[in-house]
């Protein structure tokens, strides 16, 4: 079956630049080839504080969300798109639970999540 598929790897790596912290990687493939294959990453609705970079998929939150949404959970919806005319789109939601817990390292009970 061809298509785009996009699968979802969570992770904190810590502190990154401008006092980013870099808390999920989003990952999608595609049969294409050439441009078609290009995929951009993106967030269905933009929420201040949080980004997706466009071409590695690394979701980044910055330390005023955090704080913002310390204690609270927050639905997002991850889309990956390809370059094809027409293009293909493949989507993954995603509830971040943030929580301050000074200087303890979150883990998670998967190493990967669909």
């Amino acid at each position: 079956m061809f298509g785009l598929i996009l699968t979802l790897s969570l992770f904190l790596v810590g502190q990154g630049p401008e006092g980013n912290f870099v808390v999920v990687t989003v990952n999608a493939t595609d049969a294409d080839s050439g441009k078609n294959a290009e995929i951009v990453y993106s967030l269905s609705r933009p929420f201040k504080g949080i980004t997706v970079d466009p071409n590695t998929g690394a979701v980044t939150v910055n330390r005023s969300a955090m704080e913002m949404l310390d204690g609270k959970g927050l639905e997002l919806v991850l889309v990956a798109e390809d370059m094809g005319t027409p293009p293909l789109r493949d989507v993954v939601p995603l509830t971040l639970y943030f929580t301050d817990d000074r200087g303890v390292t979150p883990h998670f009970t998967q190493e990967e999540y669909q």
